[in-house]
């Protein structure tokens, strides 16, 4: 329902916009706006896109830390509160138990973000006339760099549910620390730090939207850096607690 819906709002908005503009200008308008956003080689890439299926990758980015909060805190939450997890650990290294959760959670969140992008590649060459080829080539590729994203924000969430032992205090806690992680983007931004801006997985888009072989690889780096890195955390969280 939610790709039906979103999917269908981006082609009213696309329609909107090119009945006002016309299709040439919607299309340079588009084009400015995403190198303004991505640099004038992204944008020139990202420009051939479909519309629709562009605007639901932001959307899939944008919400993929509500996404892996909501499946994720109480992965280890859960199991601390009812005291379970001592007995997964006589079979289990903490590592593999943690990172086991972690790799979970990001499963379950790729699988319903597809689900999503896969109602829109069936949607957008029936209600537009984008063709089937140009959905089928830049619609996997789309979703394909979300997960970077997606994985990093699960390995923060799989942290933040190693802390307390109360499934929504881990909630609490998970929000917490991205708003943290946004308000620092955010004045990093307004300071032109450039090089703080890199605290919020939200900002690799720059690297995984890049045709830039080189800058996409760096992308995928740093998201699965970034989530393995506080995934290790958890794991150090578990071996110090007394379970």
């Amino acid at each position: 329902l939610g790709g039906s819906v979103s999917t269908l709002v981006a082609i009213r908005a696309q329609e909107f916009v090119q009945t006002k503009l016309g299709r040439a200008e919607s299309l340079e308008a588009r084009k400015q706006a995403l190198e303004v956003a991505y640099g004038a080689v992204a944008a020139s890439s990202l420009a051939e896109a479909p519309t629709a299926l562009l605007g639901l990758a932001l959307s899939t980015l944008s919400l993929s830390a509500l996404l892996a909060a909501f499946l994720g805190y109480d992965t280890l939450a859960g199991e601390l509160s009812h005291r379970q997890i001592r007995y997964f650990t006589l079979r289990a290294q903490r590592s593999s138990l943690v990172f086991g959760k972690l790799l979970g959670t990001f499963a379950v969140a790729s699988l319903m973000t597809l689900a999503i992008h896969t109602i829109a590649w069936v949607l957008v060459p029936l209600k537009t006339s984008t063709p089937v080829a140009d959905v089928l080539a830049w619609g996997p590729r789309l979703w394909l760099a979300t997960l970077p994203v997606s994985f990093a924000w699960c390995g923060l969430v799989t942290f933040v549910s190693s802390l307390p032992r109360t499934p929504i205090l881990a909630l609490l806690l998970a929000f917490f620390g991205m708003i943290l992680v946004w308000s620092g983007y955010a004045a990093a931004v307004a300071y032109e730090v450039d090089a703080l801006t890199w605290i919020n997985p939200g900002h690799y888009d720059q690297l995984l939207f890049s045709p830039e072989l080189h800058k996409l690889a760096g992308g995928v780096a740093a998201g699965l850096g970034w989530g393995a890195g506080f995934g290790a955390l958890a794991v150090l969280t578990l071996i110090r607690r007394d379970l």
